[in-house]
């Protein structure tokens, strides 16, 4: 509050506007922001010096290299069984992809054929496997990933 008086004995208290977080702060109902953590962290570090930006999607995290989007890093708790690295592709490059990590699967909630497959966080290699998958990108294999028509900011 500010308060002003004149020389005319007028004496005025002006309050401030204050914004809807400042007044809603130790109201019962206001939740607590939710800091989601990044999960598989040390495949964006990889990907660091590409520029790559990310976004969240669905509980996951997208990655968009230039207007392609090339992978999504997923561990959610309510179905466990497609967490990992999904790896997106145009339908002509899936076979070879595939050859060349054996360990890419369908995903499950995506109903198996879809332009994605997911490198499973419970596979003995994950760590490797998704670091190799890096250094594609990094070399510029365009058998990774999906045009999205536009350019997504960094």
């Amino acid at each position: 509050m500010r308060e002003r008086s004149y020389s005319n004995g007028f004496h005025v208290v002006l309050r401030t506007q204050r914004t809807y977080d400042e007044r809603m702060i130790g109201h019962p109902r206001r939740k607590p922001p939710v800091k989601r953590l990044v999960p598989f962290e040390f495949v964006l570090e990889e990907l660091a010096p590409l520029g790559v930006a990310t976004r969240p999607m669905f509980g996951c995290v997208g990655v968009y290299l230039d207007d392609r989007m090339v992978l999504v890093l997923r561990d959610r708790q309510d179905e466990p069984g497609d967490n990992g690295v999904w790896v997106a592709f145009e339908a002509p490059h899936g076979p070879a992809l595939k050859k060349e990590f054996p360990a890419l699967r369908a995903i499950t909630v995506l109903g198996g054929a879809s332009g994605w497959l997911n490198l499973p966080k419970d596979h003995g290699d994950f760590e490797e496997l998704a670091l190799k998958v890096c250094a594609l990108l990094a070399k510029g294999d365009t058998r990774i990933g999906k045009k999205t028509g536009a350019s997504i900011r960094r």
